[in-house]
């Protein structure tokens, strides 16, 4: 069986091991489909704060159950998305739904051994979510980093009519585009600074899309939109962040997104954020309601998926994958996996 093993920062590769034994509770899941993410070439590049080594890399994916204990809500044959956070399943966080607050809070292929770029897995089948017919396929693959975007979106309330600016087109960006659209926001401008952007997201219907050349960029947003009620920010340093406080309104939201890469202090804009009260809102990872939620919107259409998807690759040619998304990141958002 091949499997992507991730040795140490900078040195993988897709090897053969043995194939997995489904253990008390788990299920075995042949992985149809893995998404490569930001977090695993930060991984990869050592930049991940929370990531252990070595590991088996991946935590998207969507496959088919061959084999589940009684009683596990999923059988073989069903298709399923994993949930890759694993929490101790007691702590308060844990008995709430809250398993991104528990304190021993791991992730599967980053900070936990046990990914999905792998021909099968051996996952607790608790981890389990079935999926519907319309997302038995490619665009079921995109369930986990849509539930990333619902969760940036119910944390920041996107309500109807609310002007939004998303800071960074990338694979985030433009789901949670689409999420705050499907729950009513009235405008939604999205800045990028690669401007090719604009192709995919013309294609998905959103024609506020801004070039960050580095020019007078508030100016631009407030030219183009006007003050704005939620900025949801994808990169945050210190220009973004300078960015999404200089362009709200008085009361406006200001949410983080991006997950913290390295030890440096990121600047606070305290002195916007004070004059016209905003508030600060940090956005991480999901809980399990958010990959139902993303699932809801994949299968009736208000999140869409094709032209997001740039390439699929064999699990075997996974550095010529890796090598495409981070040489050309012009030509690719999602890239995929496939056995």
């Amino acid at each position: 069986m091949k499997a992507v093993v991730l040795e140490a920062p900078g040195r993988f590769a897709c090897i053969e091991r043995p194939e997995p034994v489904a253990g008390p509770g788990e299920a075995l899941v042949r992985i149809h489909r893995a998404g490569i993410c930001a977090s695993d070439l930060a991984t990869i590049r050592g930049d991940n704060p929370i990531a252990v080594y070595p590991l088996t890399l991946g935590h998207e994916s969507i496959g088919v159950v061959e084999s589940a204990p009684a009683g596990a809500g999923v059988a073989a044959g069903d298709w399923v998305t994993v949930y890759p956070s694993v929490g101790c399943g007691d702590c308060p966080a844990c008995r709430a739904g809250r398993i991104n607050h528990c304190p021993t809070f791991t992730v599967l292929g980053i900070s936990r051994d046990g990914g999905l770029f792998s021909e099968r897995v051996a996952v607790g089948a608790g981890q389990l979510l079935p999926l519907p017919p319309a997302l038995h396929g490619e665009r079921g693959a995109l369930v986990e980093p849509a539930a990333v975007a619902v969760h940036v979106n119910r944390r920041g309330a996107t309500r109807a009519g609310e002007r939004v600016l998303i800071v960074g087109a990338g694979v985030i960006g433009i789901l949670t585009a689409q999420v705050a659209r499907a729950y009513g926001a009235g405008g939604i401008v999205l800045i990028d600074r690669l401007a090719s952007r604009r192709t995919v997201l013309e294609q998905l219907g959103f024609e506020q899309f801004l070039h960050a050349d580095g020019a007078a960029l508030h100016e631009k947003v407030l030219a183009a939109a006007g003050p704005l009620d939620v900025v949801y920010d994808t990169v945050c340093n210190e220009a973004t962040l300078a960015l999404g406080a200089a362009v709200l309104s008085p009361g406006g939201r200001l949410v983080l997104v991006a997950v913290p890469h390295g030890t440096a202090p990121l600047g606070i804009p305290f002195a916007q954020i004070y004059r016209r009260e905003l508030a600060l809102i940090a956005s991480r990872n999901y809980v399990p309601d958010d990959f139902r939620e993303a699932i809801r919107l994949l299968e009736t259409g208000a999140i869409a998926t094709a032209p997001m998807i740039t390439a699929t690759y064999p699990l075997a040619e996974f550095a010529t994958a890796h090598a495409a998304l981070t040489r050309h990141p012009e030509r690719h958002l999602k890239v995929l996996l496939r056995p």
